[in-house]
């Protein structure tokens, strides 16, 4: 089935706290794309950061027209509990399957950043042959086609059916042509097979698992490096040999890398409760066992999805806190 959700917390949540947030990272987004694109400023780093500026301002703005609709107005209370039929394709496309593969996109434009930035700490050399404008534009490409082409089949997987005799259930007790979805006749057969190879070996390892863990990892080996460019810098200050430019040369990769960093970090921190959630989900389905509610999942789901949706505009702070060159620039925008 395909219902609106009557409770309190979704209605908050979809119709106050999400659509100004909505706005906000786009009026952020928009400045981290024209102060990234600007000819100075461009560079590997900076055309990863506005894929991913773009890719997450997507996957917030997505669903909005439908929160504005139902939630913000409060329509969806003359509409419970189903979606009415004439917007249904469209609400499952918009509310969930276009929002899903745009944070795909995010999550590994996330890694992909990392990666290029242990490639420029660690291995300079090669990374001068790799870490090109061009190659980084044909990766972000690369990583948009396979998050499209991964989440493709939740477009086919079930059928939308009109149902007649769905009742409008606030103050008016019209006839309203509500839809459900069921599953296909394929689907129904490898159910079991689907679930495995979609939910948990798609979304849960190759969506949340490997790419947190590619992370923590990376994540790790940059704090240890910038420990080490740290040292250096400070015995260049004591031997003073080579001067004021190569101090100061460190001084801006340090600082590069501590605000890549904070943002993979504050990646983290928001979406392993989301992976540790959808691990819970697929295995309560295996084992039978409801670990968790099924109120009490659209629950913790929307307030996590919350979480990571107010992370994308506190990225623009970031830069604006951490990159001096960035500040400079958009100071300038004015």
């Amino acid at each position: 089935m395909k219902r609106l959700d009557g409770s309190s917390l979704t209605a908050l949540v979809y119709g106050v706290f999400e659509p100004p947030i909505c706005l906000i990272t786009l009026v952020t987004n928009f400045f981290v794309c024209l102060v990234l694109m600007k000819k100075k400023m461009r560079n590997p780093t900076s055309v990863l950061l506005v894929a991913l500026a773009m890719s997450d301002t997507l996957t917030s703005v997505t669903p909005l027209p439908f929160f504005l609709y139902f939630y913000t107005t409060g329509l969806y209370k003359y509409y419970l509990p189903y979606v009415p039929y004439h917007v249904c394709p469209i609400y499952v496309a918009f509310q969930d399957v276009i929002p899903t593969i745009f944070h795909t996109c995010s999550i590994w434009l996330t890694v992909t950043l990392a990666l290029q930035r242990y490639l420029f700490v660690c291995h300079p050399i090669k990374a001068k042959r790799l870490g090109t404008v061009s190659k980084t534009v044909k990766v972000i490409i690369f990583v948009f086609v396979m998050s499209v082409l991964v989440h493709s089949c939740k477009f086919f997987d079930n059928t939308i059916i009109n149902d007649e005799n769905d009742m409008g259930s606030y103050e008016s007790k019209h006839l309203i042509n509500g839809c459900y979805l069921e599953q296909r006749s394929l689907m129904k057969n490898y159910n079991r097979v689907y679930i495995f190879i979609y939910y948990f070996v798609i979304r849960i390892f190759f969506i949340y698992v490997l790419p947190c863990l590619a992370l923590v990892i990376v994540n790790h080996i940059l704090i240890r490096e910038m420990k080490k460019a740290r040292e250096r810098r400070i015995k260049l200050l004591k031997m003073k040999l080579h001067g004021k430019a190569a101090v100061n040369c460190l001084c801006e990769s340090h600082t590069s890398t501590m605000m890549l960093v904070v943002v993979v970090g504050m990646f983290l921190v928001l979406e392993l409760p989301l992976a540790i959630f959808y691990v819970i989900m697929v295995a309560g389905f295996y084992l039978s066992i409801e670990f968790i509610s099924q109120s009490s999942q659209l629950h913790f789901s929307i307030l996590l999805n919350l979480l990571i949706l107010i992370s994308y505009p506190i990225n623009f702070f970031i830069y604006c806190i951490m990159s001096k060159s960035f500040r400079t620039s958009f100071v300038q925008l004015f």
